[in-house]
């Protein structure tokens, strides 16, 4: 329970956060009056990494399967094919 509260409040953060960015713009002036990215930019990549951990510590992640690169497969993919799953 406590990972899905973790990676539902890091999804709270991100809808936030883009909808701040979409008011604002993607970019704002520096300091120094020189454009740069908006900071909540980092924060949504970071929280919607932080809900994709979630999700996959959760085995909620569909389509992983299909991500997988070249390697051998787990002892979990060859019990599946022995079971004709």
């Amino acid at each position: 329970m406590a990972v899905l509260e973790v990676g539902l409040e890091a999804w709270d953060l991100v809808r936030a956060a883009q909808d701040q960015v979409h008011q604002e713009g993607m970019l704002v002036l520096g300091d120094r009056g020189q454009s740069k990215a908006h900071p909540l930019l980092s924060v949504i990549r970071d929280q919607r990494a932080q809900f994709l951990a979630a999700l996959k510590a959760l085995r909620l992640d569909v389509g992983a399967e299909e991500k997988r690169g070249p390697g051998s497969p787990t002892q979990w993919e060859l019990a599946q094919k022995r079971m004709g799953r």
